[in-house]
């Protein structure tokens, strides 16, 4: 039988020979086994296929182990590495992960943890990878939450789950505003990984890395743009040293944002830019998307309001590709706000409410806070100042429940209204 190099090596590893399958596995087994064979042997991938054909074999082998009940033997096709262009690998369950499909590691983890439920393996690798399944899809957010508490609650200190679980509650907690929690859960998260040491692994020092790039996000939130920044570009060395070159994407972005932010625009085009170049060379359509999002920012505090929109509907169009609401919502704020440069306080109203609408179902506190805040210039460009008064106290009181109405962000918030209500209409938070 012919095999492909990796995948020959796949069935070594996993104790799996097509040329004796049947003297190894009784006969109720075996056509499960000769399929797992037939998966990863004569499974084509043609040109052009999307990101889930190129990997679908592998689903279906996982499935075929579940029915089996093959638990050593799934981990060593979740882990098995993956490429995502000539230099970077990565293990397939985060390969998943980084080309949002969210939703099929979700109903992979399910699966597992349906079909082995009642054996004596320990599952607690499953259950993680389905909580940061379910932490990016906007409707499992809580559920990621619950399960990633119960991981930390019932796994032994200083265990490399006990951290991850720990870090990505955190990193949860902050992305969905809950920013006091989610601070105190990424700090202790990041200090017990610190005490491992030289026991520290490869997957934990990349931890780290996550937890440096979401504690810049909080400051970058908060207002304390230099700090930042500085925590950003910590992220981008560390995680250079460690050959994580797909991950320094995101990092790369907020600087660029961060730049927007502080009216730098040229700056924050080019770190825009070498963002975009970097996804397109690992062909990430989803980051591509994202950056687009935000270089629309760029041009529409630049003014040009005809590329921007071109640009925000783009994104629009990608995100909803993805189903991905968290962009979705961003999107749709951003369209609100050409709008209102463009004096239709009609659209931008309808484009606010759509935001606002899909940040609370998502549970998107930080993005609700905004969006309040944009009805309420909205409402006083129309005049109607009874509801613009309204909705800012509503949105000071929400930011306020937050805690990041520091005085830095108070101050940008007044200018923010003073611009959009008597100024050039263009600068953004």
């Amino acid at each position: 039988m012919n095999l492909s190099l990796n995948n020959e090596s796949l069935l070594k590893d996993m104790g799996i020979y097509p040329n004796t399958l049947t003297t190894d596995y009784p006969v109720q087994e075996l056509d499960r086994y000769i399929g797992i064979v037939n998966w990863l042997t004569l499974y084509k991938v043609k040109f052009g296929s999307s990101v889930f054909e190129r990997i679908k074999n592998y689903k279906e082998v996982i499935h075929l182990l579940c029915q089996l009940q093959e638990w050593e033997k799934i981990q060593i096709v979740l882990c098995r590495y993956f490429p995502i262009n000539s230099n970077i690998s990565l293990p397939l369950y985060e390969y998943f992960l980084f080309n949002e499909l969210s939703g099929e590691l979700l109903t992979i983890t399910q699966e597992i943890l349906s079909s082995l439920k009642e054996t004596k393996h320990d599952l607690t690798f499953a259950k993680l990878l389905k909580a940061r399944a379910m932490s990016r899809i906007s409707n499992q957010i809580d559920e990621a939450r619950l399960l990633l508490e119960e991981l930390f609650n019932n796994s032994l200190v200083g265990t490399e789950i006990h951290i991850q679980s720990l870090a990505y509650l955190g990193i949860r907690q902050v992305n969905s505003g809950l920013y006091q929690e989610g601070i105190e859960n990424l700090k202790s998260a990041l200090v017990k990984a610190d005490e491992l040491e030289s026991e520290s692994t490869l997957k934990i020092k990349e931890l780290k890395t996550d937890i440096l790039e979401n504690l810049a996000f909080y400051e970058m939130n908060i207002g304390n743009f230099q700090e930042a920044i500085k925590l950003y570009s910590n992220v981008i060395k560390l995680r250079e040293d460690l050959g994580l070159f797909h991950k320094i994407i995101g990092s790369l972005t907020h600087q660029g944002i961060i730049s927007r932010k502080i009216g730098k625009y040229d700056e924050a085009r080019l770190f825009l830019e070498i963002a975009k170049n970097r996804a397109i060379e690992i062909e990430s359509e989803s980051q591509l998307v994202w950056i687009s999002h935000h270089l629309a920012y760029v041009l529409l505090n630049q003014g040009n309001l005809d590329m921007s929109e071109e640009l925000c509907k783009s994104s629009i169009k990608g995100y909803q590709k993805f189903d991905n609401q968290w962009g979705l919502s961003d999107c749709y704020e951003q369209m609100g706000l050409i709008y209102l440069a463009q004096k239709e306080f009609s659209k931008a109203e309808e484009y606010f409410r759509l935001s606002l609408n899909i940040r609370e179902t998502i549970g998107n506190r930080h993005g609700s806070a905004s969006s309040t805040l944009d009805l309420a210039l909205t409402f006083w460009n129309m005049l109607d100042f009874p509801k613009a008064i309204f909705y800012i106290l509503k949105g000071f009181y929400f930011y306020y429940k937050l805690g990041i109405l520091t005085p830095i962000r108070f101050y940008r918030m007044l200018k923010l209204a003073f611009v959009w209500t008597l100024g050039n209409r263009k600068w953004t938070m």
